[in-house]
């Protein structure tokens, strides 16, 4: 994705180890996807010594509080702090995202090649980990997720301060007007008031800004606990009791904002008041029953005050034996058969019955590849369409058509639907499940991509199967339509190979413009398989000749087409000599298939010779007749075949005289 950040290192003497990085000590404060190159500036509030070293990037995180990016497929950098050098509080430097490593006198910054920041639809991920190419990081420091951009809240980060939400293809937080002088929790305050303190305007020169981060660490810390540590969902509540305690006890109270940053698993009170001259206060934790089988969850609690350093507490919710819901419905039930990204429509058939009533979700939002209870999720940011089936149910072999995915007038051809989902000529891929809700999937039943450049997106853990019940098309196929057969299988899930065959099976293009492309809306139907006598035909005689070859020909015909089998031949009898009269023929095996040739032959070749003899005869029969398809039998199994002599004694006359 392209884009250009402006990031602020506002840094201080707090920071006692150079690798030891805490939320909230690096900000973004701008940046512009629109730049050559795009680029970003940086901010810290501690001092940062020789060899600090953090990584920035622009993946996403795919749920609130999460510790671990969805992947690594964007781009990934790398900043450290040059041996001898500081950098102190306040400093501002701008950093190119994409684009050629940059060496100054206090740093070194590299980053992947070949990437930038997507217009108002991105991320900035500010962390320190084991590596780069770590998926999972030691710390959070910052994050910036731009407009639309799908990622949620990285784990330890708090939004509004080290977790924000600019707008924009450029934007960058005022020069002039707002905060620049206070603490780094003041600082953060000001920087996350995006509606006040940004403007449209892509970031310019470092020195624009000039911060001063002063104030002393905060004297106070915030200690937080819970008994029992580990309660299932289903527990009585209050599931836990909640202790916050501070080490610095005084004459005046302190209210103590409490969080659980995933509210389906674990609520807590707002806050809780540590009463005057007292150390500590209790409070309740709640377990929350769900019916989703998500396996046990690890929720961090956090408790924070005015001047006082952030406490947090895991607490793990053991899910109490959930089962998913039956479906009427089976993978590979439905498959697709269209998908238009100019036109925003797609197209299934129904390759079984589905009954009324029956709630299919057409996700195109990725899936992280994890397994169904146990962390699989899709991303979020784009679309989600509904489909309900009608009175009555619809019929295998019936194409459904969903169109104008994108508009208000959204439509089915059969049954309802609800939703949007905009779907695009390249990096596209949907996923028809059914489930509790669209966000929770239970059984996967068919997908189809365009996003197919080597690192697709996963169908691990949905129980998809590339070729069948997974399509992948064409990369960047803007619309493309299955258009193999519609009515050759003798059953429904005959045709899921069919279906998976893109090579063959489908017509694809690239580059054009389906907008006025409707879909394909022929009904698939069922082969139905007749009944066929097989019979070799005898053959008129045929004349030897004297020399060379002259081939026989032995047909054996079906009298109809909707039949297959195979059925044996070989050479029987009769008074001519193999290997003398005809060339040795080996027996053999004949296949019959559905919808093919209604006759096959057999042939002989025949030796010519100059010999005079009898008339002689080939017989070749037929045997094992094996059914495949339908129902054939053996009529005339046997053929015969006359070689007719024609060579004749020769005439002899006298020299002279008369006859």
């Amino acid at each position: 994705m392209k884009r250009n950040l402006a990031l602020i290192l506002l840094t201080g003497s707090l920071l006692q180890s150079a690798h030891a990085l805490s939320p909230g000590d690096v900000a973004v404060i701008g940046y512009n996807t629109q730049g050559t190159p795009d680029s970003f500036t940086i901010v810290t509030f501690v001092d940062l010594p020789a060899g600090t070293v953090f990584f920035v990037n622009d993946n996403e995180i795919a749920t609130a509080g999460g510790g671990t990016f969805t992947d690594l497929g964007e781009g990934e950098a790398s900043f450290t702090v040059k041996a001898g050098q500081t950098i102190s509080a306040g400093t501002v430097i701008t950093l190119p995202w994409g684009a050629a490593a940059v060496s100054t006198t206090t740093y070194d910054y590299s980053s992947t090649s070949g990437f930038g920041l997507g217009n108002n639809n991105e991320e900035i991920q500010i962390y320190e980990a084991a590596a780069i190419t770590s998926t999972t990081p030691t710390t959070f420091i910052f994050s910036a997720e731009i407009g639309s951009s799908p990622s949620l809240r990285p784990a330890g980060l708090t939004a509004g301060t080290t977790f924000i939400s600019p707008t924009g293809t450029a934007s960058r937080y005022k020069t002039s007007g707002a905060t620049y002088t206070g603490t780094s929790s003041e600082l953060l305050t000001a920087i996350g008031n995006i509606a006040t303190n940004w403007e449209a305007v892509a970031p310019a020169n470092t020195t624009d800004w000039t911060f001063s981060v002063g104030g002393a660490p905060p004297s106070n810390t915030l200690t937080l606990s819970v008994s029992p540590a580990s309660f299932s969902e289903g527990a009585a509540n209050p599931a836990g009791t909640g202790t916050v305690t501070r080490s610095v006890v005084d004459a005046n109270p302190l209210v103590v904002t409490l969080t659980s940053p995933d509210t389906t698993e674990v609520t807590v009170p707002a806050n809780v008041t540590i009463l005057a001259s007292q150390a500590s206060a209790t409070f309740d934790v709640t377990a929350v029953d769900d019916s989703t089988p998500d396996g046990n969850q690890v929720v961090t609690l956090t408790a924070s005050a005015a001047a006082s350093s952030t406490g947090n507490f895991a607490v793990t919710v053991q899910d109490d034996s959930d089962t998913l819901p039956s479906t009427a419905l089976q993978t590979g039930d439905i498959a697709f058969t269209t998908f238009n990204g100019d036109r925003d429509a797609i197209a299934f058939v129904a390759l079984d019955t589905i009954p009324q009533g029956e709630v299919i979700y057409f996700n195109d939002n990725e899936w992280n590849g994890s397994a169904i209870g146990a962390g699989g999720a899709f991303n979020t940011g784009e679309g989600v369409v509904t489909w309900t089936s009608p009175l009555g149910g619809v019929a295998a072999g019936t194409v459904v058509v969903i169109d104008f995915c994108d508009k208000v007038t959204i439509s089915a051809s059969i049954g309802t639907v609800t939703g949007t989902s905009s779907l695009s000529a390249n990096d596209e891929s949907i996923y028809a499940y059914q489930g509790i809700s669209s966000s929770s999937p239970s059984t996967f039943l068919a997908f189809i991509t365009n996003h197919n450049d080597g690192t697709p997106d996963s169908i691990a853990n949905t129980g998809l199967t590339s070729g069948t019940t997974a399509v992948f098309l064409t990369d960047s196929a803007d619309f493309a339509d299955y258009s193999g057969s519609r009515s050759s299988e003798t059953a429904f899930s005959g045709y899921l190979p069919l279906i998976g065959d893109v090579a063959t099976k489908w017509t694809v293009d690239v580059g054009g413009d389906g907008a006025l492309v409707a879909p394909a809306s022929t009904a698939f139907t069922l082969f139905s398989p007749g009944s066929a006598t097989v019979d070799i035909a005898a053959t008129v005689a045929t004349a030897e000749a004297n020399s060379g070859t002259t081939p026989l020909t032995f047909a054996v015909t079906r009298t109809a087409a909707t039949t297959a089998f195979t059925v044996d031949y070989a050479v029987t009898g009769g008074t001519a000599t193999s290997g003398t009269d005809f060339t040795a023929l080996a027996s053999g095996t004949l296949t019959f298939a559905v919808s093919g040739a209604l006759s096959q032959n057999i042939t002989l070749d025949v030796l010519g010779d100059t010999a005079i003899e009898s008339n002689e005869t080939v017989i070749i029969t037929l045997s094992n007749l094996v059914q495949v398809t339908g129902t054939a039998t053996l009529g005339n199994a046997t053929g015969t075949i006359t070689i007719t002599n024609d060579d004749s004694v020769p005439v002899t006359f006298p020299a002279s005289g008369t006859i």
